[in-house]
């Protein structure tokens, strides 16, 4: 095989076997299978499904040959007509692929969870992965986890956020009697919490707010669900709300 037709096959795309394979056929003209695959030196199974795909592009045809069907190969002037009809298909192709890319690119992604490990998957997700020294805002209760986190599963992941020194800046009922949880800073625990009207805003879902991502968890029920989306523009909004009901909620 001529170097430089090698060479400029390649750049068109041919796998090696694929340019033996079509040199054959050319060289050949009309043969069986066998008689191509022998000329390509490749393996005749192999030879078989490269004029498959061939034929397909237009390259070769079967034509009759007695009783049975034979492979020709076609002028290669089909070679560059097949490459122009290739070449006008992905001129078409692209703009229209480019455009779900971009549409792809502006929607959120959304993460939905069912059962008690969509708790744990979550809070990981917003707790554990968070960058060192962030801020994660939260509308919660107390005991809002339990029972869908154990209590050692609970311990775990505040200690690793402690530990990244994160600091949470939470809103729930004022219900009394929280256990850990105290108006006002809490720096050993790296948290400040501020008390709201329960009977005005009993909240029935946890919502945390962190980097780009927001975490909707209702875990009182029969099936824990949980949902994370991710996207900045919702997440800004979320922050802006927060940031609006904890400014209008001055501490005790």
């Amino acid at each position: 095989m001529s170097q430089n037709i090698q060479e400029l096959l390649q750049t068109l795309n041919f796998l090696p076997n694929e340019q033996q394979v079509y040199l054959a056929a050319i060289k050949v003209g009309k043969g069986s299978v066998v008689s191509i695959a022998k000329e390509a030196k490749v393996e005749r199974t192999s030879t078989f499904r490269i004029l498959q795909k061939f034929e397909n592009r237009g390259l070769v045809e079967r034509v009759p040959f007695g009783k049975r069907m034979i492979w020709q190969a076609r002028h290669p002037r089909f070679l560059e007509e097949t490459l122009k009809n290739e070449k006008k298909a992905l001129d078409e192709l692209v703009p229209q692929l480019s455009a779900l890319y971009s549409r792809k690119e502006e929607l959120p992604k959304i993460s939905y969870y069912e059962g008690q490990e969509a708790v744990v998957k979550t809070s990981k997700e917003m707790v554990l992965e968070g960058k060192s020294r962030s801020e994660i805002l939260s509308f919660s209760s107390p005991g809002a986890f339990f029972p869908a986190l154990s209590r050692k599963e609970w311990d775990k992941m505040v200690k690793g956020r402690i530990k990244k020194q994160i600091t949470t800046k939470i809103m729930m009922p004022d219900i009394g009697g929280a256990p850990g949880y105290k108006e006002g800073e809490d720096w050993k625990n790296w948290r400040i919490t501020k008390l709201v009207d329960a009977v005005k805003y009993p909240f029935k879902v946890t919502v945390n707010v962190a980097a780009d991502k927001v975490s909707i968890m209702a875990v009182r029920r029969k099936i824990p669900i949980a949902i994370i989306i991710d996207d900045r523009e919702i997440t800004e909004t979320f922050r802006m709300i927060f940031d609006m009901c904890w400014g209008g909620r001055q501490s005790k």
